[in-house]
C-alpha cells in the first residue's frame, strides 16, 4: 500500500478561482526533491497516474500542438504561387488561435510559480516556440511579406519543440532524461568555457582589429597589417616562358576577410577555432606576429586539448549518473504535474478514481532487492524483507531446490516399490505353500488311483 495517504489528492472544497491560482500538493512539488524518485512507492504512483489519465491528456496536448505547428509550416513552406492568399490567411489565423491557447497555459504557469518559471530555460524555450510563430503570423497578415529570418526561426523552434514531446514516451524518454540531466550537471563547466572563449575573443579582437580606416569599395594600402586589403591574396600573371608580369590581380575583401574587426564576429571565429577551424587566422604571418602565435598555442592547449577532453570525460560521467530509471520518472512526474495543475478543471482533480486516497500495487521480489540495496541504513527493515533480499540468484536457487526434490522423489519412489513388493510377497507366502501342498496331495492321489 502507498504509505502516504492523501499525498497526491486535492482538497474537497474548491472553486473555479483555481483556474488562476492553483494550490500545490506534495506530488506536484516532487520535482524539487529528485531523491524521491528512487522509491518504488513514487514509481507506482507515477505509473498509476500515467496509465489512468496522464497519457490521454498528454496525447491530446500533443495533437493540439501538432495542429498549431502544421498550420504555420504549411503556410510558410508552400510557395506563394502554389497556394492562394485566402488559404494562407486561414492557416495563419488558425496558427494565431491555437498559439493563443498554448500561451494561456504558459501564462498560468508563470502566475502559479513565477520564480521557478523564470529560472527554467525550458520555459523560455516553450514561450519562444509559441510567440515567434504567432507574432510572425500577425506580421504576415499585416505586411504580407514578413522577413525570412523570423519565418526560419519560427519553423526551427516549432519543430524542435515537437521533438521534445517524445520525452514522455519510455522508449525515447530515457535519452531525453540523459540529455537534460547531463546539461544540468555540466552547466558550471560550460560557464567556465564560455568565459575563456570571451577572453580569447576579446584579446584577438584587440590584437587583430584594423587601426586605419578602410572601405571595401575603394582599395587602401597602408602600413596596417590588419587592414583587410593587406590580408587578401594577390595573383600575378605568368607567361608561357615563365616570365612574371608586372600587373597583378587582387582579391576583393569582404566582412569575412578579417573576422576580428568586430567583437561579435571575433566570438564566432574563436568558437570555430574550438572545432579545429583555424582559417580565420590563416591570413596572418605567425613568424612576424609572436603575440598571435603565443595566443594560438595557449588556446589550442588549454581549450582544444585540455578543456574539451575534460568536457568529454565529464559528459561520460554525467551520462552514467543520469542513465537510470529515476531520471525518466522525474521527467514524467514533471509532465504529470503540469497536466494536473494547468490542463485539468477543478472538478477533474477531485475524481476518486484518478486521485484515490489509498493506492495498492504489486511489486516483484527483484524490485524489493533493488529497494533494499538503495537503503544505506537497513536496521529499521523487518527480518523477512532482509531474508528475501539476501538471495542474489533466486532463480538458480529455486532450480537447485527443484532438482533436489526431484532426486528425493525418485529415491522415495524406488524404496516404496521395494517395500510394497516385499510386503506382497510376505502376504502371499503362506497361501502359496498351502496351494503347493494341495497340488502335491492331488498328484499323489492321482498316481495311486492309476496303479490301483
Amino acid at each position: 500500500m502507498f504509505p502516504l495517504l492523501n499525498f497526491a489528492t486535492y482538497s474537497e472544497n474548491y472553486s473555479y478561482s483555481e483556474l488562476f491560482y492553483i494550490q500545490d500538493n506534495p506530488f506536484t512539488l516532487l520535482s524539487d526533491e529528485p531523491d524521491y524518485f528512487k522509491l518504488w512507492n513514487i514509481k507506482a504512483l507515477i505509473n498509476f497516474k500515467w496509465n489512468t489519465y496522464g497519457r490521454l491528456y498528454y496525447f491530446i496536448i500533443w495533437v493540439i500542438y501538432s495542429a498549431f505547428m502544421s498550420c504555420f509550416l504549411i503556410a510558410s513552406t508552400i510557395p506563394e504561387h502554389a497556394i492562394s492568399w485566402i488559404s494562407q490567411s486561414i492557416l495563419l489565423v488558425a496558427t494565431i488561435f491555437l498559439g493563443f491557447i498554448h500561451f494561456i497555459f504558459e501564462a498560468r504557469q508563470l502566475i502559479h510559480r513565477p520564480i521557478a518559471y523564470i529560472k527554467s530555460p525550458w520555459n523560455w524555450f516553450d514561450l519562444a516556440a509559441i510567440l515567434f510563430p504567432v507574432i510572425t503570423s500577425i506580421i504576415w497578415l499585416h505586411d504580407i511579406t514578413p522577413p525570412i529570418w523570423i519565418i526560419t526561426i519560427s519553423a526551427f523552434l516549432l519543430e524542435f519543440k515537437f521533438l521534445l514531446y517524445f520525452r514522455a514516451l519510455e522508449y525515447f524518454g530515457k535519452y531525453f532524461a540523459i540529455m537534460i540531466g547531463v546539461a544540468q550537471k555540466v552547466f558550471s563547466f560550460l560557464f567556465i568555457l564560455i568565459i575563456m572563449v570571451l577572453a580569447f575573443a576579446h584579446s584577438l579582437h584587440l590584437l587583430l582589429r584594423p587601426t586605419s580606416e578602410y572601405s571595401y569599395d575603394q582599395p587602401s594600402y597602408t602600413d596596417d597589417a590588419n587592414n583587410p586589403w593587406n590580408l587578401v591574396s594577390t595573383y600575378k600573371f605568368i607567361s608561357s616562358n615563365g616570365t612574371i608580369g608586372e600587373s597583378s590581380l587582387i582579391e576583393t575583401p569582404d566582412d569575412n576577410t578579417n573576422l576580428f574587426s568586430l567583437f561579435s564576429t571575433s566570438l564566432l571565429a574563436v568558437y570555430f577555432m574550438l572545432t579545429g577551424d583555424t582559417s580565420s587566422v590563416s591570413s596572418w604571418n605567425l613568424k612576424n606576429n609572436w603575440t598571435l602565435a603565443l595566443l594560438l598555442v595557449i588556446f589550442s592547449f588549454f581549450t582544444t586539448i585540455y578543456l574539451l577532453n575534460l568536457f568529454i570525460t565529464l559528459l561520460g560521467m554525467a551520462v552514467d549518473e543520469t542513465n537510470n530509471e529515476e531520471s525518466f520518472l522525474q521527467l514524467r512526474g514533471e509532465l504529470l504535474s503540469e497536466i494536473e495543475l494547468f490542463w485539468m478543471l477543478p472538478y477533474q482533480r477531485r475524481k476518486k478514481n484518478w486521485f484515490p486516497a489509498i493506492l495498492y500495487y504489486k511489486v516483484s521480489v527483484n524490485e524489493l532487492k533493488k529497494y533494499v540495496k538503495s537503503i544505506e541504513d537497513k536496521k529499521n527493515l523487518s527480518s523477512e524483507i532482509l531474508e528475501v533480499s539476501e538471495f542474489e540468484n533466486s532463480e538458480e536457487i529455486l532450480q537447485k531446490k527443484i532438482e533436489e526434490l526431484t532426486k528425493m522423489n525418485e529415491t522415495l519412489t524406488d524404496k516404496m516399490d521395494e517395500i510394497l513388493t516385499n510386503r506382497v510377497n510376505e502376504l502371499l507366502k503362506d497361501p502359496l505353500n498351502k496351494i503347493n501342498k494341495l497340488i502335491e496331495f492331488i498328484e499323489k492321489k492321482r498316481i495311486r488311483l492309476i496303479f490301483s
